[in-house]
């Protein structure tokens, strides 16, 4: 920025000089009357200017060839640049073009990933843009890395994640304590909670229904069961898988 200011300085000054040079010479045309000594005055001021305007010249021609230099050492530099990003995107094996595209990709996931409320919405996400970005070694560039590591720690947290569902259910013909947890839960291996909740006594339940459910795979439709909320079976890991069979705990 300064070497363009100089030389609008140097035009200025170079233009103003030519002017008083022209003017000058001018002058000196009109004064026939004058003596010899006037006009070597004149002829003297005239060489003067003229040789700051070409001391003025060879120093725009300078800044000229200066930055003639800096521009083609800038290109040199962003081929080099240009280079070298080739190069790192061959080493996971794409482009420019490739980049580009994952980088639009990942922003996305990323976005989802940071506003994943529940396992169902994770599953989406790793179905949809997760897998994709996991399989590619355009992940392990510098850009998108640590970030990488962020989204997966957060996509696994949100898996561990079950809506926030509280409240009771009727049971009907065909129900079940896994099939009923699947559908408020997400996940059929919560039962466990539902049982607790519900074996000593359920909400409701039709003249001659029991009430209470001591075996879990016993439930009958018009009983209100009650519904406790998710946070009871947030690890699911730990949860008691499905049996096919229950029996009651004998002394």
């Amino acid at each position: 920025m300064k070497i363009f200011n100089s030389l609008l300085i140097l035009t200025l000054l170079v233009l103003g000089l030519s002017v008083k040079n022209l003017h000058s010479q001018t002058e000196l045309d009109n004064m026939g009357c004058c003596g010899d000594e006037e006009q070597m005055l004149y002829w003297d001021e005239w060489n003067y200017w003229q040789g700051k305007k070409d001391s003025l010249l060879k120093i725009l021609s300078a800044l000229d060839a200066d930055i003639s230099k800096l521009k083609a050492e800038l290109n040199a530099k962003d081929r080099e640049l240009d280079d070298a990003e080739a190069q790192l995107y061959a080493a996971v094996g794409s482009d420019k073009n490739g980049v580009d595209a994952f980088r639009k990709n990942f922003a996305e996931a990323e976005k989802l990933i940071n506003a994943c409320k529940d396992s169902k919405s994770a599953a989406e996400i790793r179905t949809k843009y997760f897998n994709q970005i996991e399989a590619s070694k355009i992940r392990c560039l510098p850009e998108f890395w640590d970030r990488y590591l962020a989204m997966k720690t957060k996509l696994e947290q949100c898996e561990g994640k079950v809506e926030q569902v509280t409240g009771q259910y009727t049971v009907v013909k065909g129900d079940c304590l896994y099939k009923i947890a699947q559908s408020k839960y997400g996940n059929g291996r919560c039962w466990p909670v539902i049982w607790e909740a519900n074996k000593n006594g359920v909400i409701s339940a039709p003249p001659r229904t029991p009430k209470t459910i001591k075996n879990p795979n016993l439930i009958y439709p018009g009983q209100v069961l009650r519904i406790p909320d998710a946070k009871n079976c947030k690890d699911l890991k730990t949860v008691t898988p499905r049996k096919r069979t229950w029996r009651p705990r004998t002394k």
